[in-house]
């Protein structure tokens, strides 16, 4: 299994699965999810399965195996926290019957994906008993698809794998300079000419996303990464002189302006909708490589400035970013999430949630943010960056992550939400050059955000990846070979060697242009 349980015990005896299961939901506390279930396991294992219930008359399930779902109570809870953490369950498998407790639909997900994984290898499966429940409450993956769109499809694919993964937050990365894919009807210049999803879609994507388990953040970059907003409507720009989306990537020096109420307007307004279209908890702000160039020279910006006493153009972005931050929070009930660029403001709301990814070899912001008890979630990019080819990051190296800063106090690590994989699809333009890079790091990305560093082991761990792999290939997805995962040195040295050059020729045509 993937990732590794907290605590297993084998048992005596087998049980063979049939071509027939039952899934008998006791109380119907868990129905919202068995349809999902139910089609994982006839469409992955060729299994049939009769969903039961209290009100179900059973017809047609003579000799199926039963698979009997159970709220955790108190008689099989063994802490006081096991029903209070969110996906914890506990797994048994008898020579007739198999059995999952747990204290929420999570729980009760997870117990059945560790099942079908126990399955797939082989029909007879040897009896055991499993406690398990998650390292971090957050374990994410972030796509860009600003950069590069990929259909529904595609994404429900990767939803597919994450929740199979136990991974529960996709972070899904809406808009940036070279695109705006989430359509906003009080301004439809934002998607105009380019491609995007519709609200079907997306709502779509929500439900298929909240049937496993899967929470959606949807973000939405500001002031910087914001090129595409301002080439539709160039008021929102400090100039306000039309500009073009660009088609390389790069920091840009266009930026929202600071100092224009009918900026704030245009993204309230904006948030309003998408917050209409993801009914979560969390939203990203982005904040992050936001070039201050045109704000030390644009008038506007300056006398925000003075107006609101800021000390600076960092000042004015941690005031952009708490009006903002305060409207969501305030009026519609979110939470929200930046980039550790956000720090840089010394002035920026204590409640906002900051998500590392790079601050420098020292990492002095986050770290301080840490101690200061502010709320993170880490994805660095020397170990979950996917979009980096394996000669950089290679699996080893993921699996292999300590999310927490060496130095950080225990009572520090403990604002640490968890950890977040992120692909960004500036070289990534095909659907099997994306899965060959997510996976199987997005295997070794689960463990370390499920399971406890004690129970880790890489050679376990490729033993037990050998089997994933191959179901993985069995189901068209296309993944990485086990072996290139993780390269001989002279191989890896050699081709990151060609990697670095390349991109440092692009980035040197990108600042050719963007200049």
């Amino acid at each position: 299994m993937i990732p590794k349980p907290r605590k297993e015990q084998m048992k005596e005896g087998a049980l063979f699965i049939g071509d027939k299961i039952a899934l008998i939901d006791e109380g119907k506390t868990f129905s919202s999810i068995t349809k999902v279930m139910q089609k994982q396991m006839e469409e992955w294992l060729h299994i049939q399965v009769f969903i039961e219930d209290d009100d179900k008359e059973k017809n047609g399930d003579e000799g199926a195996t039963k698979i009997e779902l159970k709220p955790m109570t108190a008689k099989n809870k063994k802490t006081k926290e096991d029903k209070a953490q969110a996906g914890a369950y506990q797994l048994e498998i008898t020579p007739d019957k198999i059995t999952v407790w747990s204290g929420d639909l999570q729980g009760a997900f997870y117990g059945v994906q560790s099942l079908i994984q126990l399955i797939v290898e082989s029909p007879t499966v040897p009896c055991r008993y499993i406690e398990d429940a998650p390292r971090y409450p957050w374990r994410g993956l972030m796509v860009d698809v600003s950069r590069c769109f990929y259909p529904v499809p595609v994404i429900k694919s990767i939803l597919d794998e994450m929740a199979f993964l136990k991974l529960n937050i996709f972070h899904w990365h809406l808009t940036d300079d070279q695109g705006f894919r989430i359509p906003i009807k009080k301004y439809p210049k934002l998607t105009e000419g380019q491609p995007h999803y519709t609200h079907e879609e997306i709502k779509e994507v929500v439900h298929y996303a909240r049937e496993r388990c899967i929470d959606i953040v949807p973000e939405i970059d500001m002031p910087g990464h914001f090129t595409a907003s301002i080439a539709a409507y160039p008021y929102l720009g400090c100039t306000g002189e039309a500009v073009d989306v660009p088609e390389h990537f790069g920091v840009f020096k266009t930026i929202a302006c600071g100092g224009k109420e009918t900026t704030y307007q245009f993204i309230r307004d904006v948030l309003d909708e998408v917050c209409q279209l993801f009914p979560y908890e969390y939203i990203h702000l982005g904040g992050d490589e936001a070039r201050k160039d045109q704000w030390k020279q644009c008038p506007h910006c300056q006398k925000k400035i003075q107006e609101e006493g800021l000390e600076d153009v960092e000042a004015l972005q941690g005031y952009f970013m708490n009006c903002i931050f305060k409207y969501l929070m305030d009026t519609k009930g979110k939470k929200v999430i930046g980039w550790n660029e956000n720090l840089h403001a010394k002035n920026l709301d204590e409640r906002l949630i900051i998500q590392h990814w790079y601050d420098g070899k020292g990492r002095k912001n986050s770290r301080k943010a840490l101690q200061e008890k502010r709320e993170m979630i880490i994805s660095d990019t020397e170990h979950v960056y996917f979009d980096y080819p394996y000669c950089v990051t290679p699996l080893k190296k993921v699996y292999r992550y300590a999310p927490v800063f060496k130095g950080i106090s225990e009572e520090g690590s403990k604002t640490v939400k968890g950890v977040e994989a992120t692909i960004w699809t500036e070289f990534i333009r095909e659907k099997d050059v994306l899965e060959k890079m997510l996976y199987p790091r997005l295997h070794a990305l689960a463990e370390v955000g499920w399971t406890e560093p004690q129970n880790k082991d890489y050679s376990d761990f490729l033993r037990r990846l050998e089997p994933q792999n191959r179901f993985m290939l069995k189901r068209g997805i296309c993944g990485t070979p086990i072996e290139e995962g993780d390269m001989s040195w002279i191989k890896a040295k050699t081709d990151e060697f060609i990697y670095r050059r390349r991109v440092n020729k692009i980035h040197k045509r990108n600042k050719e242009l963007n200049a």
